[in-house]
Formats: structure tokens, C-alpha cells, sequence
């Protein structure tokens, strides 16, 4: 329902009510009070930055379900139906429960529109035109942006008018900034006012309102505090990499990248942070130390060939450029209001927030690319081909897929480390000098081709068997079959033909098709400098070569699988993952996730098993164990006996 209709709402609420669903609301609130504050226009003397008490639990439900029905036609029955009784929370070591009579419900998907469509005439009964300073608000935070004396009318309507609405403003978290200078006649203004803080700078919406030293104060204790966030995600990193990079990826790198997009900085304010990301994060998440070239790669988006930590330094000044620029139209609507005739668009400012973003985007790729071809120029020759590689065909899905048990996409401490020695074609730490197996000098190469111990039939089956159990998730567990003999040897010297896997109804109705799998180094020495596609289709060629003829007279159609240790697929590949995708959304019921979706859940769980196939080559055992002998299940007994 809040997909389906959230639409309504943002066009109902306008530039009034930002937490109905409007992209980039948070940023266009900062930009436009900022805005209008750093720049003096008109009146503006003081931004009031108003809170509420409680404000989600103690929104008046009538007033809110009227209110929707009014305004968001829609989705008012699915609300009324939600909330027409009242709700009963259950305390531990309580026999009666609270009942819940007013405000929104806490995990509701639906709290922050209703919340929206509850205040909505509340806001606009407090709208003055737009010369007499604007009003911003985001759900329960609003703020008024004028002289003190317009602010104080606006107060005293606020705590006047909230109430009825469930509103009740709280002046003990409010808080008053001025310009250098009012402060004395700012608490003349606000006489009487108990507990309002007035201050000439405060953090409004994870941005900044007043002067420029305390901005760059600021976001100075904010680099600080990252610091040591850097250095803890580092120390996990020691024993987690996989779980610590998720953390740095998912969630502290978007902490300074809104500060970034919020607040004009210079470089120079984040380098602390990209000096701890190049000397202690990157050697934690690695295992090794990481020189400046090293650094320089893996400090890049992941499909850029880095590994998706980004350089903060160099997204400063984009960052904050594209977040203007995106979001001009609701700034502007906020600002200088909008006219009657000609009301606030959510089409135009989506169309701007898209035009801006992609603009940004293609900006920091051709930087990014930039980076990346210097970085990878300063890296030993040996090590150029595989950064390449990771670069040109995006065999990063690992490396930017979430840990999860259920989705199987979980590395060990050092399988994830190997991926990256890997990508990067460096050798690992905590590997033998020579080869357990073979003797010869245990490179990273050569630990990806010996085929001693029968490691590299083990790497082949983990793969067959991860795309065998997408199989039967895509066409039922009853279609995909393993190792079929296709065709006997006679026994003189022919040898018979045996394909990996056997699954109906990919390419035709009750059809069986064939599919024979090859994982191949790209790095080995006897490919010598080939491009890798070419490797691809000549290893794609041989199968058919052997395999076409024999699925032919049994009516199946065939096609090779064929992949580098690294992930990149060949094209025949290419073609039955894509197919793969479609049978998954209809048959598993995922349509809604979309295809881009369920295909990226499909490539990462397919990279992370390339991943674990890797690491075993590198750290399982080639020794070749002699049992007893015994074959009856009887115990054995000791020469002592």
C-alpha cells in the first residue's frame, strides 16, 4: 500500500511536509535554511529549530485518519482498518497490556507518511508568504528561518495550534541560532521561553546551521570520531575482513559520505580518514601491508576495480556539487514558496534529482578511471593483468554482497582474504614456500593449477553443485540431475562422454539440456598473454567439440559453462544465467524483488563460491592419505595384540 500510493501523498505535501517521501528531502531542508542563513536574505536573522515531546506516540489518530481521508484518499481505509482500535502492548512481567490509543505504531511502514498526512494542515496553518521567512519541516523537526520576531510569532502559533493535532513543542529541545551579535536581543525576543538554547551554530538533520568556523568544528569532531571508528572496523577486520568490510561499505562510509553531500568542505578536512583507510584498514582487511599503488587501486568503487571503499578525499567536492544540483527545484520551492497556479512538481524534481545524479555519476567514473589506470600503471607487470581483469569484467559481486548463512554468501576469514589476493594477483600470507603436493615454489599460479590432491576437481564440483541447487530452485528439484553418462566407452580405447549436469526445461518445454563446466587461471603460464574472452571461447569451443554431436543424437541441446578462478563467464554463460533470472522470478515468486535484484543475488552467490573454490587450492591439503585397509566395518587390533 505504501508503495502503491506514496506517490499521492508527496504530490498532496509539496515543499510542506519533506517526510512524506520526496527524494533528497533531508538534503533540500539543509541547502535551503543553510542557504538563507548563510547568504542574509531578507529578515533572515535566526533559524528556530523546533522539536516536539513524544511527537510519533502522541499524534492524535482521529485527527490523522480525518486528515488522510482528506488528503490521501487512497490509502485511508488500509489506516483506518489499521488503527480504528486500539492497539494492545504487552510489558514482560505484566498480566494486562497498555492499550494504545493514540500516535503511530512502532515498526508501522506506514508511521512516517501517517505521520505526514496527520500535520499537514497543521503546517499549512502556519504558513506565512515566503518574504516573511520560510518554515521547514520534516516530520516532527521543524524550523523556522526569519527574524526574531517572526520567529517568536511562529513559536507561540506552534504551542498554540500543535496540540489538538497531537503536536506538543518542547522548547527544552528546541534550539534558537543566530548570527554573531543578537544574542542578548534574542533572549529579549524569546523572554519567557524555558529551556531554549541559543547558540550561533547547531547541527540541523545531520548538516550544519551557522557560522563557518563552527561548521568546520563540526564536521572536525565528526572526522575525529570516524578515526576511531576506522580503527575499530580495522581491528575487526583481523578476524572478520568480510563482516568489518560490510560495516565500512554498508554503513560508516555512508555516515561521511551525507556529511559530504550536506556541508561545503575542503579536501584537506578528510585526509586523516583516507591516511587510516591506506595504512591500517586496507592491511587489516588484507592481511599484508599495502604500499601507495595498492592503495590507490583498492581505494576505488568496486566496479572500478577497487573495493568499494572510496576515497574521501576526492568525493568532497562532487558529493556536494551533485546534492545542490539535484535537489534546486525543492531548495527553490522551499525558499521563495511556490504560487498557487503553479504548485510544487514532484515530476520536475525527480527528473532533476535523476538528470544531476547520473551527471554526477559520470563524472566520478571518467575520475575513477582516471585513478584507477594510474594506480594500476604503478603496479608490478604481473600484477597489472588480474587488476585489469577485476576492472574490465566486474567480478566483484563477493566482494559487495552482504554475509548471510541463509543466502550462503559467508567467507571465511581467509577465503575472503584470498579473493582479494586474487583479484589483486598477489601472493597470500601464511602459505607454504614449496608445494605440498609437487614440491615446486608454491606461487599463487601455481596453487591455482596443480592438480595434486585433487584440489582442482574439487573447485570445479563446488561450482557445479552451487549452480546445480539454483537449478532445482529455477525448474524443480526433479529436473536437475548430476554427473549423467551421456555415452558409454566401448572398452577399446573410446572413451565415454560425461556431462556435469542435466536439466530440463531451460531453453525448451520437457527438453533436457546439458552443461558442462570448465574453471580455468587466465593467469597460467601456457595461456601467456591471451585476452581473456579469447582463453573463454577456445575452452567453450573444445566442449562443444566433444560434447555437441553426442547431445544431439540424444535430442538434448548443450552448452558450455565456462569461467576464470577470478569470475569472469564466458558468453554461452552469460546467456543461461539470464535465463536462470527469469525462471527464478516467476517460479520462486519474486517479481517484486525485480530483475536487477534477484540477478545480483544470483551473481553473488555464484562469485562467493568461485571465491571458497579459490581459497581451497590455496589452503586445502594435497597430501594423499593411505587407509587401513580394512573393508568389513570389524575393529582393527593393535601389534600389541
Amino acid at each position: 500500500m505504501s508503495m502503491e500510493t506514496a506517490f499521492d501523498l508527496e504530490r498532496e505535501c509539496g515543499e510542506d511536509q519533506l517526510c512524506a517521501g520526496q527524494k533528497g528531502g533531508v538534503e533540500a531542508a539543509i541547502h535551503a535554511v543553510s542557504g538563507l542563513f548563510d547568504c542574509g536574505e531578507g529578515e533572515a536573522e535566526c533559524v528556530l529549530l523546533g522539536d516536539a515531546t513524544n511527537a510519533f506516540n502522541t499524534l492524535s489518530r482521529p485527527a490523522a485518519l480525518w486528515n488522510a481521508r482528506q488528503l490521501w484518499p487512497r490509502a485511508s481505509r488500509f489506516l483506518f482498518n489499521t488503527y480504528q482500535g486500539h492497539a494492545a502492548l504487552y510489558l514482560r512481567g505484566e498480566k494486562e497490556p497498555l492499550w494504545s490509543q493514540e500516535g503511530t505504531t512502532q515498526g508501522d511502514p506506514m508511521a512516517m507518511q501517517m505521520y505526514a498526512a496527520g500535520t499537514l494542515p497543521l503546517i499549512r496553518s502556519l504558513k506565512e508568504p515566503a518574504e516573511q521567512g520560510p518554515q521547514v519541516w520534516f516530520a516532527d523537526d521543524s524550523s523556522k528561518c526569519s527574524s526574531l520576531e517572526r520567529a517568536r510569532e511562529w513559536w507561540d502559533g506552534l504551542g498554540e495550534r500543535g496540540p489538538p493535532y497531537g503536536y506538543f513543542p518542547n522548547s527544552h529541545k528546541s534550539i534558537l541560532v543566530v548570527r554573531e551579535g543578537l544574542e542578548e536581543r534574542a533572549r529579549e525576543v524569546f523572554e519567557g521561553v524555558e529551556g531554549l538554547t541559543i547558540t550561533t551554530g547547531s547541527r540541523y538533520l545531520g548538516g550544519y546551521v551557522g557560522t563557518r568556523e563552527g561548521r568546520h568544528a563540526y564536521v572536525q569532531q565528526k572526522v575525529e570520531r570516524w578515526e576511531e571508528c576506522i580503527r575499530d572496523v580495522a581491528r575487526a577486520a583481523t578476524k572478520r575482513p568480510q563482516q568489518a568490510h560490510a560495516v565500512m561499505t554498508k554503513s560508516l562510509q555512508a555516515e561521511w559520505d551525507f556529511v559530504m553531500r550536506v556541508i561545503p568542505e575542503e579536501k584537506e578536512t578528510f585526509e586523516p580518514l583516507r591516511h587510516l583507510l591506506a595504512t591500517t584498514y586496507l592491511p587489516g582487511l588484507c592481511g599484508k601491508s599495502v604500499d601507495d599503488a595498492e592503495a590507490a587501486v583498492m581505494l576505488l568503487p568496486a566496479r572500478h576495480g577497487g573495493t568499494g571503499v572510496r576515497d574521501p578525499t576526492e568525493r568532497v567536492a562532487e558529493a556536494y556539487e551533485t546534492s545542490v544540483q539535484g535537489t534546486n527545484v525543492l531548495t527553490t520551492a522551499i525558499q521563495h514558496g511556490t504560487h498557487p497556479d503553479q504548485p510544487f512538481d514532484p515530476f520536475i524534481h525527480r527528473l532533476q534529482m535523476h538528470t544531476a545524479i547520473h551527471e554526477g555519476k559520470r563524472r566520478a567514473d571518467a575520475q575513477a578511471k582516471e585513478r584507477f589506470d594510474d594506480g594500476v600503471a604503478r603496479l608490478p607487470p604481473g600484477r597489472q593483468r588480474a587488476a585489469r581483469r577485476a576492472q574490465e569484467a566486474k567480478t566483484h559481486a563477493w566482494l559487495t554482497a552482504m554475509p548471510s548463512c541463509s543466502d550462503q554468501t559467508d567467507l571465511s576469514g581467509d577465503a575472503f582474504r584470498d579473493g582479494l589476493a586474487v583479484r589483486y594477483g598477489y601472493r597470500p600470507s601464511n602459505l607454504p614456500s614449496s608445494c605440498p603436493g609437487c614440491g615446486s615454489a608454491f606461487t599463487l599460479t601455481h596453487a591455482l593449477d596443480c592438480a595434486k590432491g585433487g584440489l582442482v576437481i574439487q573447485r570445479h564440483n563446488e561450482l557445479r553443485d552451487v549452480i546445480g541447487d539454483v537449478g532445482r530452485m529455477a525448474f524443480g528439484a526433479g529436473s536437475v540431475h548430476k554427473e549423467v553418462v551421456l555415452k558409454e566407452g566401448d572398452g577399446q580405447g573410446r572413451e565415454g562422454v560425461r556431462t556435469d549436469l542435466v536439466i530440463r526445461g531451460v531453453w525448451d518445454r520437457q527438453r533436457d539440456a546439458s552443461f558442462d563446466m570448465c574453471v580455468t587461471n587466465a593467469d597460467a603460464p601456457s595461456y601467456g598473454n591471451r585476452p581473456t574472452r579469447f582463453i573463454l571461447a577456445t575452452h567453450e569451443r573444445r566442449k562443444k567439440n566433444k560434447q555437441v554431436r553426442v547431445c544431439e543424437d540424444l535430442s538434448m541441446t548443450f552448452t558450455p559453462l565456462v569461467v576464470t578462478v577470478d569470475g569472469v563467464w564466458g558468453r554461452e554463460a552469460e546467456h543461461f544465467f539470464t535465463r536462470l533470472t527469469e525462471q527464478l522470478l516467476t517460479r520462486q515468486g519474486w517479481s517484486d524483488r525485480g530483475r536487477g535484484r534477484v540477478h545480483g543475488w544470483l551473481r553473488a552467490r555464484l562469485s562467493v563460491a568461485l571465491v571458497r573454490a579459490a581459497s581451497l587450492c590455496l589452503r586445502g591439503g594435497r597430501q594423499s592419505w593411505r587407509g587401513v585397509g580394512a573393508t568389513d566395518g570389524a575393529g582393527v587390533c593393535s601389534s600389541d595384540e
